[in-house]
């Protein structure tokens, strides 16, 4: 009689082990869920903002055009003021 209750009180006990281990795993299921979704929707944000960023912002190739354009004209007006001075 008292192996029939050690073998109830074992598999009692494994059961317990195995409902624990299913609660824990579908926890971090459901965490691993939520952070992949995270993650996901942060890809899509930063596509959207990729699309969007030189239609807001001046890409660093136009930029450094328009310095160089200006820094030839400044040459120029100063190529002219220098000229004047000088007569």
């Amino acid at each position: 009689m008292n192996d029939s209750l050690g073998i109830l009180n074992i598999m009692d006990s494994q059961t317990l082990l195995n409902i624990a281990f299913g609660a824990v795993s579908a926890l971090f299921g459901w965490i691993f869920r939520i952070i992949w979704e995270a993650v996901k929707e942060m890809q899509r944000d930063l596509r959207d903002l990729e699309k969007d960023l030189p239609h807001s912002y001046a890409l660093k190739k136009d930029y450094e055009a328009d310095v160089h354009e200006i820094k030839v004209m400044l040459g120029k007006i100063f190529d002219k003021l220098d000229a004047k001075q000088d007569k």
